[in-house]
């Protein structure tokens, strides 16, 4: 592909690692359309802005692209391992710490919802291994409804965002009347009417007037 300019090209590049960081193009779209964002942008702006389409990749896309991410506003100007450190000298990307509330959602066992939380209540913080909400906290998977290779098994920690958005397929946590939580998985009948999924035995929970997700997975990690 030929750029116009470097700025370009490294904007380009360093946008591509971010899509591929949350799973693709589509998955990147709904994690930008936060509540209270008015236009987000499309699944196909982005596209071509990774394709090299648009006539420039500006400072004003890369600026609120970056703002919606939770970024850096010079985040799409930093180099990445394919640049040299001495081209520009910009400050490097903070990890944002979340806190690990382990006793405040189990995988097939209902608690109370963590609704609300600082971080001085976490038993400690953990460094997001990437972009997250503010409202991002981890948590310890205990029980073992959730146990499958795709999915988790006791001991496993994950990182759930109250804020991401979510699909057929993704995991997330679910709260009931009574304001309990549970970790399944969500997904769609073909009717388009949605449910969750516990892994283990195949258990459906249709989703009705009294569910509703209130945060997606979007990390895990297992003790070796």
């Amino acid at each position: 592909m030929t750029y116009p300019n470097k700025k370009t090209e490294i904007r380009i590049r360093r946008l591509r690692q971010l899509v591929d960081s949350h799973g693709g193009t589509a998955q990147f779209v709904r994690d930008l359309a936060k509540p209270g964002v008015d236009k987000p942008p499309t699944e196909s702006y982005i596209n071509q802005l990774l394709g090299g389409h648009k006539t420039s990749f500006g400072e004003k896309s890369a600026t609120n692209i970056a703002a919606l991410a939770g970024l850096p506003e010079n985040y799409f100007d930093q180099p990445d391992d394919a640049e040299g450190r001495d081209e520009l000298d910009l400050s490097p990307v903070k990890l944002r710490m979340v806190p690990f509330l382990s006793s405040w959602v189990r995988a097939g066992e209902f608690t109370q919802s963590p609704s609300q939380y600082s971080l001085a209540e976490g038993e400690e913080l953990l460094p997001s291994p990437f972009y997250c909400g503010k409202r991002t906290y981890a948590v310890t998977v205990r029980g073992d409804s959730m146990a499958d290779p795709t999915g988790y098994f006791p001991g496993d920690i994950v990182f759930i965002d109250p804020d991401a958005g979510y699909a057929p397929g993704d995991d997330v946590v679910a709260m009931d009347k009574e304001g309990r939580l549970s970790l399944k998985r969500y997904k769609e009948h073909e009717t388009g009417e949605p449910y969750l999924l516990q892994l283990n035995g195949n258990k459906i929970i249709d989703i009705d007037g009294e569910w509703h997700v209130c945060g997606r997975v979007i990390f895990s990690a297992r003790k070796r």
